[in-house]
């Protein structure tokens, strides 16, 4: 539920060829207990995000999406698996911060350069391939290697988008 649902955790790199020029990781305490089937996905408790995670997450929140709109500034394409979901999940979060209006993130939206290999995969890739197409599947379509323990890491999965990106566009 986008409108409903918490960021607990948040990994961004920006590469420049092969030399990254960015990275950086956020690990969040919304304050909200994790549903446990949540936890059951991605492996963080409740107890571990109150151990491991940021109690400022509204300050956490809002360096997301700075960084997200120095990357647009930058000319930077914001690429993303599933943008859709990640996008609303973080309009919603901005909201709780009290940008009701959307301020810099509705000038991405209008303005930034995304791109995502699932949208691309439905649109350009097989249309009529049968099976789901999450990232653990269009890895395994586009011949790359993907490790389901690591699945839902926010690090493991902004790599594997990145590599996956490059091959579909390919």
């Amino acid at each position: 539920d986008t409108a409903n649902d918490r960021i607990i955790t948040c990994f961004m790199r920006a590469k420049d060829g092969d030399e990254t020029v960015f990275e950086r990781s956020w690990v969040i305490d919304p304050g909200v207990e994790v549903p446990v089937e949540a936890a059951e996905v991605h492996g963080m408790s409740t107890e571990w995000i109150r151990d491991n995670g940021r109690k400022d997450w509204n300050v956490a929140i809002q360096e997301i999406v700075r960084a997200l709109y120095d990357a647009h500034v930058l000319k930077m394409p914001i690429v993303a698996f599933n943008l859709r979901f990640d996008y609303s999940i973080l309009w919603h979060e901005y909201k709780r911060v009290g940008r009701g209006s959307g301020g810099i993130l509705r000038t991405m939206l209008d303005e930034a350069v995304f791109y995502d290999p699932f949208v691309h995969d439905r649109l350009r890739g097989d249309k009529f391939r049968k099976g789901k197409r999450r990232l653990v599947d269009l890895c395994r379509v586009y011949g790359l290697e993907f490790n389901e323990d690591d699945a839902h890491e926010a690090r493991y999965d902004v790599l594997k988008t990145g590599q996956l990106a490059i091959k579909a566009l390919a």
